[in-house]
């Protein structure tokens, strides 16, 4: 089933213990594979303790069959994938390792800046706790998404974490990432090496695509090249967490303007409209805020108690005014309706 590992973005794991717990499907045609089949190789892949790692390949499966109905190449009949083949289940709940403390945060940072490796692998250990997206997202981030501009990186929604029926919603918008200064500079000096177009981290592997993007363990790889535990310490993911948090305590931004920017939105949300374009102008300046107390913390100036409290001050200030625009604008709506 050789479609599993070429499908767009399916994700499939690629270890040589993975690949050889499918391989007695992967060269099959995809209408010839029977579902018992199936099971036996995902059950071969738990029963060797990677119960995580055979629900991926799972969704991969799962992706690859839609792909194939959406082709034309596989009856729709005959697609027997989802989300409970197999009765695999589920795997134990374990938060992603992350760092909260801003004096551990500055270490980090510094050890980043000094990381020696691949060229495009440090643009994204430097780019992930800057703009804290999901790493997948990152990793397939590709130039023709990304306004330099304009500072803003445009994620389809095909490259976001959602249920496939919302991924191939036409209604479904693009996640909208603003760009701070620094992240700009990160990639005006990766553009030469990666762009102009296709991914922008991609595989610099001898006789690798340039179409072939970077591993999904490439930044937890180099995080532990340099010294770090990522089961215990920090991963890549962890850095959503490590801004989800500080963004909220050192710098004062509301809740709903964090979530927006991690791309928590709920099912009504994508269902309907909302005012995107006020959530994105609040979170170009949050990210520019961010990214500037991260240069901070990488100079090793620590965020005093004072300069907290003036982020905070601020952000309460720029509540008011919102929340008087806001009533204002309702004051001569009942107006207009009175006339």
């Amino acid at each position: 089933m050789r479609a599993v590992t070429q499908a767009p973005h399916s994700g499939c794991p690629r270890s040589p213990g993975t690949l050889s717990a499918i391989s007695g499907i992967r060269r099959h045609a995809i209408e010839t594979v029977a579902p018992t089949e199936l099971v036996r190789c995902l059950h071969r892949i738990k029963d060797r303790g990677h119960l995580e790692t055979a629900q991926r390949v799972r969704e991969a499966v799962v992706h690859v069959y839609q792909y194939a109905v959406d082709l034309g190449v596989l009856d729709p009949a005959r697609n027997f994938v989802n989300s409970r083949t197999d009765g695999l289940p589920a795997p134990r709940s374990r938060h992603y390792a992350a760092i909260t403390d801003p004096e551990e945060l500055g270490r980090l940072l510094r050890d980043i800046a000094a990381y020696k490796g691949n060229v495009v692998t440090r643009a994204a250990l430097r780019l992930a706790p800057m703009l804290f997206q999901r790493p997948g997202q990152l990793r397939l981030a590709h130039w023709e998404d990304i306004d330099l501009e304009g500072k803003l990186w445009r994620c389809p929604p095909e490259k976001m974490k959602m249920r496939e029926w919302q991924k191939r919603d036409s209604r479904t918008p693009a996640h909208l990432v603003p760009l701070p200064r620094q992240a700009l500079d990160v990639l005006r000096d990766l553009l030469p090496l990666t762009g102009p177009t296709g991914p922008v981290f991609r595989s610099m592997a001898k006789r690798s695509e340039a179409t072939r993007y970077m591993s999904d363990n490439t930044v937890n790889a180099a995080l532990r090249t340099l010294g770090y535990d990522t089961q215990e310490q920090i991963t890549g993911h962890g850095f959503r967490a490590t801004a989800r948090t500080l963004v909220r305590e050192l710098l004062g931004w509301d809740r709903e303007v964090i979530e927006r920017h991690l791309a928590h939105v709920s099912d009504e949300e994508l269902g309907g409209s909302y005012d995107r374009a006020t959530h994105l102008e609040q979170r170009r300046q949050m990210v520019q805020t961010w990214a500037d107390l991260l240069d901070d913390l990488a100079a090793g100036k620590g965020v005093q108690p004072a300069q907290a409290h003036r982020f905070q001050v601020r952000r309460q200030k720029q509540r008011m005014a919102d929340a008087g625009t806001g009533a204002q604008r309702g004051r001569r709506t009942d107006s207009t309706r009175r006339l």
